[in-house]
């Protein structure tokens, strides 16, 4: 039985910086991003004991930590409830879809229990459970609320949080590829000194220009004095897209 349907953006973060309280609801980051269509497209709905409770793009995922977070926090059992879920991007890219699984499993379980439908609750469940897994600090906040260039100029989610959106008036793609995996969670741990405070640089430069060319340099300065866009991998893709820079289309 379908509970629900969603259509959400993913979001694509250039620098951010991280904070992390004891409560996490008061927790989240500030920074920017992109929201990205064609958006995810999501179902929920109920099913058998015995069938896979998350599918993204036909392929079934663990994605129970989540789940039971968004459960506790809403006082709902979810049990028999699913996720079918297609989008142009996977778990794991760094494109905000684990929050969109959330949203969207927190909006089937408002359905479930016969409340009302409110996108703040869903959106306060959803970060909550990417909080407490370590898995996001502001994608759920920019995807409800955001469109475009998305400033995250106060941590939290939907409600407690704030954010600026920007339109972009080019028509921009973004081109995305796997070069090597590095799991939000640990990325988190090793490296949350040097982000908060290369991220906080590159926030105060965007602040005092919003724009897409500022969001690109800091984001592109970000990556590289956090050590996630090593000088090798800098210069393999200059070399790659260089008749494209060239052109003025990068």
């Amino acid at each position: 039985m379908l509970l629900a349907r969603a259509q959400i953006p993913l979001h694509l973060s250039g620098f951010w910086v991280p904070i992390i309280n004891q409560d996490p609801l008061a927790s989240g980051s500030l920074g920017a991003g992109l929201t990205l269509y064609p958006p995810a497209l999501l179902s929920i709905y109920v099913h058998g004991q015995d069938m896979c409770n998350t599918m993204v793009n036909g392929k079934c995922f663990d994605f129970s930590n989540h789940l039971r977070s968004i459960e506790r926090f809403l006082g709902v059992r979810g049990r028999g409830v699913g996720i079918k879920c297609y989008s142009r991007g996977e778990l794991g890219e760094g494109l905000g879809l684990s929050a969109a699984l959330s949203i969207a499993y927190a909006i089937g379980l408002l359905v479930k229990s016969g409340a009302s439908i409110s996108l703040n609750k869903a959106g306060t469940a959803a970060h909550y459970a990417e909080v407490v897994n370590m898995t996001g600090l502001g994608d759920v906040i920019a995807e409800i609320r955001g469109g475009g260039l998305v400033a995250r100029v106060s941590p939290g989610p939907p409600g407690v949080g704030d954010i600026d959106s920007f339109p972009i008036r080019e028509r921009v793609r973004v081109a995305v590829t796997s070069v090597g995996s590095l799991t939000t969670p640990k990325m988190l741990v090793e490296g949350l000194h040097k982000q908060f405070v290369e991220g906080f640089k590159a926030y105060e430069n965007f602040i005092r220009n919003p724009s897409l060319e500022s969001f690109l340099i800091n984001a592109y300065t970000f990556s590289r004095r956090t050590g996630m866009l090593s000088s090798s991998l800098d210069e393999a893709l200059k070399d790659k897209l260089k008749g494209l820079i060239g052109s003025g289309c990068v």
